[in-house]
């Protein structure tokens, strides 16, 4: 799981740093070899940013017609086509999290890592994607990190959606309540 994320977020690392190289001078000698394979390019892997949107929108439509491992698959070739398209390791993280599978925190962190390449809207999600995840984590382990990073995911994803207004939904109250009650039980264990 550790290996993942770092190989993520090391792929993402790079992307950024080639895009920002991008554009000094015209001279392929001060540029570099961009195709990272030396002079004939057989090692490299090619970065289809549009490949990879395509890959990613038929990964949506899959995922929506309920044809999971085909959703992953295409995620997955999307993020490979281009490791920069951080909503496709959203959508990879939140799936694999709706799955129970809490791999999906590894994409989501690289994803909010990231400084380019998801809105406000998508940042939120993934960190509601992440609180319930660990929302449902806590209810299972009654582990009160996990209901603490949620609530935290939570008030930060509506800060980012605007909402600066206390927001009652089921869901936050009953955060707000879960956590309530393991302070109460953490300072009932105090001597």
């Amino acid at each position: 799981m550790q290996r993942s994320f770092l190989v993520t977020l090391f792929a993402i690392t790079l992307s950024a740093l080639v895009a920002c190289d991008g554009g000094g001078s015209d001279d392929p000698k001060a540029q570099g070899d961009k195709t990272g394979g030396g002079k004939d390019g057989a090692n490299a892997k090619q970065v289809d940013p549009e490949g990879a949107k395509q890959a990613y929108e038929a990964a949506l439509q899959l995922r929506d017609d309920d044809q999971r491992d085909e959703a992953y698959n295409k995620l997955d070739e999307a993020i490979e086509l281009d490791p920069s398209l951080v909503k496709a390791l959203v959508a990879r993280g939140r799936m694999l999290l709706e799955d129970g599978d809490a791999k999906g925190l590894d994409d989501i962190d690289a994803a909010l890592l990231a400084k380019k390449g998801l809105s406000s809207v998508d940042r939120a999600e993934a960190l509601q994607g992440r609180a319930s995840f660990l929302e449902r984590r806590h209810a299972a382990t009654g582990d009160a990190t996990d209901l603490e990073q949620a609530q935290a995911d939570v008030a930060q994803a509506n800060r980012l959606l605007g909402r600066t207004e206390k927001v009652d939904t089921p869901e936050t109250q009953v955060l707000q309540n879960a956590l309530q009650k393991a302070v109460d039980l953490d300072k009932g264990l105090r001597p």
